[in-house]
């Protein structure tokens, strides 16, 4: 019989790893066809570590400073070279945490395509050269790793396993962890991947569009693992389990209100208020209640001894977050009660994020918001509108922008209408984790 292959996974974002293998299943999908070793940089995290080691996989450290500390003048020149590119083509360029810059002259003349294939084609060699690691190398031959499996390119530790497990003839494949890393960073330092795995036929289009010298016949659309537990899913406990932890009517319209990260706007909790108060003219709490679910990373007791309006209520926190090595964990049960409020909440009304397509996978609409605590336009948050990865979407039915308050009553009513005449999505669509096996088994 022959012996299982061996399937090097990197672990590099904490939150979002273990959303992507642990609770959507696919690392138990993955466990039935291949041994798993887990690559991860050690953060200090005991529950980080808890999660991968009951797998019953193998788990690796590295360090850090094991590794080179920056990025080369050719490699910092092509990122500033790219992000100029992609502000003068209007392409969307997106942070989290900063106001990106507006169109100029400087942009069009460091950002053009001559300047860009140049400092592409130089980075793509120097990181081939740069980033080999004997550490790296070791452990690899010493799992006998044959596939190598990455949700990210950018960090030193990405760039050295990825090349490293090349030069030992390892097959090399990414999957795309966020629809905002293209616009953050859009630059694969590879051309040598056996596959890239992405969400959408779109995003395989603007994959290419950005980085022309990857192989369109190697970029696989496989949708994104991490809904696929949404994807024919109950919840596990009741509205009315619900209903009685935060002290809400059972059978009010529940709207999940989900905050942005701290950083780019701090007074999100103001909105939220200006956003309850404005619902309280229009429906009693009985009808309408806003439940808020904090962003992860939040802390724990914010906004605890805060009054709020009547029809809100702050759901229970299960994120801890580590800022010094920017390493977020939920636990188990935080996980389950955000997949339970997704089923029993009728709206999402949020900037624009990701939990719009987790909304949207269980067919139900979302309210994107672009005004702040005064409901008017806000400026900060209108590049989240913007973004490369979210304009497209802004063209779904069940997605309704809303720039002023006084709109929001309205649209909430249309999108109602939209919702009792929608069907369910049927239970047997197709799994992301299954698309990914398929190509990894080949």
């Amino acid at each position: 019989m022959k012996d299982r292959e061996i399937l090097g996974i990197l672990l590099e974002f904490g939150f979002h790893e273990i959303k992507k293998y642990i609770h959507s299943g696919f690392a138990a999908k993955l466990s039935e066809k291949f041994d798993i070793v887990w690559l991860a940089i050690d953060k200090g995290s005991p529950q980080f570590d808890s999660y991968f080691r009951d797998t019953g996989y193998p788990l690796i450290y590295f360090h850090a400073k094991d590794f080179r500390q920056s990025d080369s003048k050719i490699e910092a020149r092509n990122q500033a070279i790219r992000r100029n590119w992609m502000i003068s083509k209007n392409l969307g360029a997106f942070h989290n945490y900063s106001k990106v810059k507006s169109k100029s002259y400087r942009s069009y003349i460091i950002g053009s395509d001559l300047l860009k294939k140049i400092y592409e084609r130089k980075a793509i060699r120097q990181t081939r050269e740069l980033y080999l690691s004997n550490q790296l190398e070791e452990v690899l031959r010493e799992y006998r790793v044959e596939h190598l499996l990455a949700t990210g390119y950018a960090s030193v530790f990405a760039k050295s396993s990825f090349v490293t497990a090349d030069k030992l003839s390892i097959k090399t494949w990414y999957l795309v962890n966020s629809w905002k890393d293209l616009y953050i960073n859009n630059f694969l330092p590879f051309d040598f991947l056996n596959g890239i795995f992405v969400w959408s036929e779109q995003m395989k289009r603007d994959y290419l569009y950005h980085m022309p010298y990857l192989d369109k016949n190697k970029i696989h659309v496989s949708g994104n693992p991490t809904f696929d537990v949404l994807k024919g899913s109950e919840p596990a406990h009741s509205r009315s389990h619900y209903a009685k932890k935060y002290g809400i009517p059972e059978r009010a319209d529940w709207i999940l209100y989900t905050m942005m990260p701290p950083g780019l706007i701090n007074d999100e909790i103001e909105t939220v208020k200006f956003v309850a108060n404005d619902l309280l003219q229009h429906y009693t709490p009985q009808e309408k209640v806003i439940i808020v679910r904090k962003n992860p990373n939040h802390s724990t007791d914010e906004f605890a001894n805060m009054t709020l309006p009547l029809n809100t209520v702050i759901a229970e926190h299960y994120c801890t977050f580590d800022r010094d090595n920017d390493m977020i964990i939920q636990s188990p049960e935080g996980e389950q009660e955000w997949i339970d409020l997704l089923h029993h909440c009728a709206i999402s009304l949020s900037v624009p994020s990701t939990v719009t397509l987790e909304f949207l996978t269980l067919n139900k609409p979302v309210i994107n918001i672009g005004f702040g605590p005064d409901g008017k336009p806000d400026p900060r948050v209108n590049q989240h509108f913007e973004a490369g990865f979210y304009k497209p979407i802004l063209s779904h039915q069940l997605v309704k922008k809303v720039e002023n308050i006084s709109n929001l009553t309205k649209c909430i009513i249309s999108l109602n209408e939209i919702r009792n005449n929608t069907e369910e999505k049927p239970a047997n669509e197709k799994l992301g984790s299954d698309v990914i096996l398929s190509h990894l088994l080949r």
